[in-house]
């Protein structure tokens, strides 16, 4: 018989199972409009490979982002970070950006992001998350905590609620529609009880098509009445 946990119970052991393999993203197709076409792209190839030119140097003459051009290069080439980074000639070591979690090569050694949007990211997990956004269960990985499907956005989401977990420990990733989901039935006073709950799953299948579904709710360690606070 498979091991009967609480909501909390099952996050908690999750958490303290130690961290989750890391996926990362895959390499961006270059941006169109931005003029990273491939002939342009084999030029600079050769020229970074002859040492005519290095790649901040390049980005310049390009007018677009440090990790663009990176990005266009391993993206169409494989070239891989140690390799862009000598190409580059920077003494600075790849490191992991701080707001998409994606490894990069910094083109200084004070870059802690890859790009202004990861900029704004880290500013805003700083703040609410207290730069802790990126431990949330399955934000790395891209898989919602829920639904469990990939989605491309990913919340965290504090399971506990911000007011009650104000050390940022208990996150998880939620897709946009279930964060809604999940932050609006969480208000509702029906789900103090079961029979209630009951009801409301029987309709949401009634709904989905399954005219004969009933729905059939156990809560463990609950009351009807609610904590006080």
């Amino acid at each position: 018989m498979a091991e009967q946990l609480t909501a909390f119970e099952a996050l908690r052991k999750l958490l303290d199972g130690g961290p989750l393999p890391i996926t990362l993203p895959p390499i961006p197709k270059p941006k169109k409009g931005a003029g990273l076409t491939k002939p342009r792209i084999e030029s600079l190839r050769k020229r970074l490979t002859t040492k005519k030119t290095t790649l901040k140097k390049a980005a310049k003459e390009f007018g677009v982002p440090y990790i663009l051009l990176t990005d266009a290069l391993r993206y169409n080439y494989g070239v891989d970070w140690w390799e862009v980074c000598s190409l580059a000639e920077s003494s600075v070591s790849e490191r992991q950006c701080a707001g998409c979690g994606r490894t990069f090569c910094p083109p200084t050694k004070n870059s802690a992001v890859c790009s202004a949007k990861c900029g704004s990211r880290k500013k805003r997990d700083d703040e609410y998350f207290g730069g802790k956004r990126m431990t949330a269960v399955g934000l790395r990985e891209g898989i919602c905590q829920i639904c469990w499907e990939p989605k491309k956005r990913l919340a965290a989401h504090h399971v506990l609620g911000k007011e009650n977990d104000p050390e940022n420990k208990y996150l998880m990733a939620v897709c946009n529609g279930c964060h809604s989901l999940i932050t609006d039935l969480s208000i509702r006073k029906f789900l103090d009880n079961p029979g209630q709950v009951e009801f409301f799953l029987t309709w949401c299948l009634i709904r989905r098509g399954r005219k004969d579904a009933k729905a059939e709710v156990t809560y463990s360690g609950h009351t009807d009445t609610p904590p006080a606070g």
